[in-house]
């Protein structure tokens, strides 16, 4: 090996070979191999018993095991965590530039569905909790469905769970959610700051059951009907028999 004072700082390397070496001047240049090599380059970390902890790889697999990395962080408090106080910018992006690859992949390896699978989290707590049972809760930490969404959000005044907007306008949507004040659930259908809209089931065909689960008719109902108003009877010839004109 080589050992020389390079242009005011400490070089090492191998006498008479410009390549592979380690320099040290103001900051720290680590050159590994010749512009002909074909093997990657490496840099290891071992402890006390040579078992590697860390690797740098230039053209294979790198890692770190053993104790947390940080990130903007000086203590980090996870495996992996990343910190950042930068404004207009995200923390972390995932690319993956092949049009037919995947983005990023999560596996918990426990089965107890108290297990978070993805939190997402502010300064106010915990508010998107994906669980490794395949249950997802919005607004809620323990959810209960597939979809569990709990809110106290207030839309043209109903406290309004789930909406779901037209393409061409968020305005136009369908709320779901549930007073807990008056007790009662709903489902509605409105333009915001204009009007309340029909609210349609079933618009092409079938039938719609309440009291039951197997309606046969259009709508169909077990249970008694009570009604404010008027029932329009619409005439159709088609159920009708013994047809004359009149002269």
């Amino acid at each position: 090996s080589n050992t020389n004072s390079k242009a005011g700082g400490l070089w090492l390397g191998k006498a008479g070979v410009s390549s592979g070496y380690l320099s040290v001047r103001d900051n720290l240049y680590v050159h590994l191999g010749t512009s002909s090599d074909t093997a990657a380059g490496v840099i290891t970390f071992t402890d006390h018993t040579d078992t590697p902890k860390a690797q740098i790889n230039t053209n294979g697999i790198s890692f770190f095991n053993g104790g947390n990395v940080g990130i903007g962080t000086t203590g980090p408090s996870a495996k992996f965590d990343v910190s950042s106080a930068e404004t207009g910018n995200y923390v972390a992006e995932f690319e993956n530039t092949n049009a037919d690859g995947h983005g990023v992949i999560i596996t918990v390896g426990n089965s107890d569905n108290n297990r978070g699978a993805l939190v997402l989290a502010n300064s106010g707590g915990q508010f998107f909790y994906a669980r490794n049972d395949g249950n997802v809760g919005i607004g809620n930490t323990a959810p209960s469905a597939g979809l569990h969404v709990q809110s106290s959000t207030s839309l043209d005044g109903l406290s309004t769970g789930l909406v779901v907007s037209g393409a061409a306008s968020s305005a136009k949507r369908v709320m779901i959610g549930y007073d807990t004040t008056n007790d009662y659930g709903f489902i509605t259908s409105v333009h915001a700051g204009t009007t309340w809209k029909p609210l349609i089931l079933q618009p092409t065909t079938g039938a719609v059951g309440i009291g039951m689960t197997n309606p046969s008719v259009a709508l169909d109902v077990t249970g008694d009907i009570e009604y404010t108003g008027t029932i329009t009877d619409v005439s159709d010839e088609r159920l009708k028999e013994n047809i004359t004109d009149f002269s």
